[in-house]
């Protein structure tokens, strides 16, 4: 008990985030987190993408390097990651592994498939 007073003494009291009449966590803002509020992507929902997107999440899936996409896809290392930035704005994604679960879950890539392939109806 001596270590958490004198550590409530050296920094004030320690405050839990439940304290503030709030049930949400004010560490977590929106803007960051993947509990913010999404867009509702459905199963057939309106959502198409170019070809080279279609490439760019199939090589998500099957883990390849942003580098080695560029050298596939014959773009740069920033084209690469320019579209998967534009990817990850379309579909309300935080990062690369939400990016492919999106994908799942609107059955733009299929479980069981390998290598993964975003089927044609997804792309105009």
């Amino acid at each position: 008990m001596e270590g958490i007073a004198a550590v409530n003494d050296a920094v004030g009291p320690a405050k839990d985030w439940h304290d503030n009449g709030s049930s949400q966590n004010p560490r977590i803002s929106e803007t960051d987190s993947a509990f913010a509020p999404q867009r509702n992507w459905k199963r057939g929902s309106e959502l198409y993408l170019s070809e080279m997107d279609a490439h760019i999440i199939e090589a998500i899936a099957a883990g390849e390097s942003t580098i080695r996409m560029a050298n596939r896809l014959h773009l740069s290392r920033q084209g690469i990651e320019y579209h998967v930035t534009a990817l990850l704005r379309a579909m309300s994604a935080l990062n690369r592994p939400s990016l492919i679960s999106r994908a799942y879950s609107v059955g733009m890539l299929r479980p069981g498939e390998w290598p993964p392939r975003v089927p044609r109806e997804f792309v105009r």
